[in-house]
């Protein structure tokens, strides 16, 4: 899902809408868009990926959201509850 792993099963993802492109949304868990996107980062023809926004994440569990370098990361587990 495109994230850093940190501790045991925790998952921190760069999940900011501004990070990502040619995202479609293919669903919704908790009233949050899943989504599958590219990092604007990612090579021409690089898989897709899947996982949330972080700007929607924030709207309904702002503690699931931190910002670094000015971007927003989801903690996919205070997110979704795992």
């Amino acid at each position: 899902m495109g994230g850093i792993m940190g501790g045991v099963g925790q998952l921190i993802g760069l999940s900011d809408e501004r990070a990502k492109k040619n995202a479609v949304k293919r669903g919704e868990i908790d009233g949050m868009g899943v989504y599958d996107f590219n990092y604007k980062s990612d090579a021409p023809g690089a898989p897709k990926r899947m996982g949330l926004m972080a700007q929607e994440v924030e709207k309904k569990k702002p503690d699931a959201v931190m910002k670094r370098g000015g971007l927003r990361y989801v903690d996919y587990g205070k997110a979704l509850g795992a």
